[in-house]
């Protein structure tokens, strides 16, 4: 509720990650909104924020929409190729969708990354889940309110003093 009215007041693309966060954990109800509504709108804010592109196609893999998965985890990877669960969770929806090399080659990857995915590997074995709950990435920076306003401010006495420094010259 508090980030929902926060968003209203001011939506910053943290915000909508964190509350698109929330519906992944709790479940999505039509008055509270999808997941990956929330996250789409962190990405059209953010383009150069890979984990809001991991969170987009980790919630699309957990509705299980493979090939929306299989895009957004690309585009996770893209910005971010040291992103070891990226590679996992792209590997195993590739897998889902039948492209059996591509999916060995980015849980190679993975791997390659940290050892847990192999663990990973493991326990899905035994307990047959696929991919782990619990990977979704909130913002721990809700962007302050004043943030651009402060930007601009600085901005505008960093132009001051240049121009102040070339009139001088």
């Amino acid at each position: 509720t508090t980030l929902k009215t926060l968003l209203d007041e001011q939506p910053t693309p943290s915000l909508y990650n964190d509350l698109g966060v929330v519906q992944v954990k709790r479940g999505a109800t039509p008055q509270t909104g999808k997941a990956t509504y929330f996250f789409t709108k962190a990405t059209e804010a953010r383009a150069d924020e890979s984990d809001y592109f991991f969170n987009l196609g980790y919630a699309y893999w957990i509705d299980k929409d493979v090939q929306a998965a299989i895009y957004w985890l690309r585009e996770a990877v893209r910005r971010n190729p040291a992103d070891g669960d990226a590679h996992y969770v792209l590997g195993a929806a590739l897998l889902a969708a039948g492209s059996q090399t591509e999916a060995a080659r980015e849980k190679e990857l993975a791997r390659q990354l940290s050892s847990k995915y192999e663990e990973w590997t493991k326990r899905q074995a035994t307990t047959g889940e696929v991919v782990p709950r619990g990977l979704e990435r909130l913002a721990l920076d809700l962007e302050t309110f004043g943030g651009q306003r402060l930007d601009s401010a600085l901005l505008n006495s960093a132009q001051k003093e240049q121009r102040e420094l070339a009139a001088f010259h």
